[in-house]
């Protein structure tokens, strides 16, 4: 009887570390999956906004181009240019827009402020109420919120990190 009581304990002793092998390890693939997941989102958010900010810029000197006039190129060229860079900035626009989540209140920021300077930009009657400096303070905006975000996110996937290689050495503890 004691060498019955022997082996069942021993069985079940072999069956529940598996066991729980099985759950931590499958814990620490999800883990790991989700940190290379919000790794990728993070880079591509990055890039995007690094793309839409720089078709921002671009977009504005050309508006002020063609709206004021300007000394080294033609009204129909900085039109065309205008017209141009307005198109790469609304694609880009649209790119960032489906990165962001609408139900992050910093997101929604983002999307307004997005959305607010693509009016003015868009808006030909209006360019002439709107001053350098008034496009440089909006696209100031967007590009501190974004980095905001990244920064937020990063952390967020560091301290991630922490917590799971935590867990994973508290876990292969005997």
């Amino acid at each position: 009887m004691d060498l019955l009581y022997q082996i069942i304990v021993i069985v079940v002793s072999v069956t529940l570390t598996a066991f729980v092998t099985i759950i931590v390890t499958n814990k620490q693939i999800k883990a790991s999956v989700l940190t290379v997941n919000k790794q990728k989102w993070l880079d591509n958010f990055r890039t995007l906004l690094s793309e839409y900010l720089g078709s921002v810029d671009m977009t504005a000197g050309m508006a002020i181009c063609f709206l004021n006039g300007d000394p080294i190129m033609s009204r129909e060229i900085a039109q065309k240019s205008y017209v141009d860079q307005l198109i790469k900035m609304t694609l880009a626009q649209e790119k960032l827009l489906l990165f962001l989540n609408d139900l992050d209140e910093r997101h929604n920021k983002l999307i307004e402020l997005i959305h607010s300077y693509a009016f003015m930009i868009h808006d030909g009657s209006a360019h002439n109420n709107y001053t350098t400096n008034e496009f440089n303070t909006h696209v100031s905006h967007i590009r501190k919120l974004g980095r905001k975000i990244v920064n937020e996110e990063w952390e967020k996937i560091i301290s991630n990190n922490k917590a799971n290689k935590q867990h994973s050495e508290s876990s292969n503890k005997p």
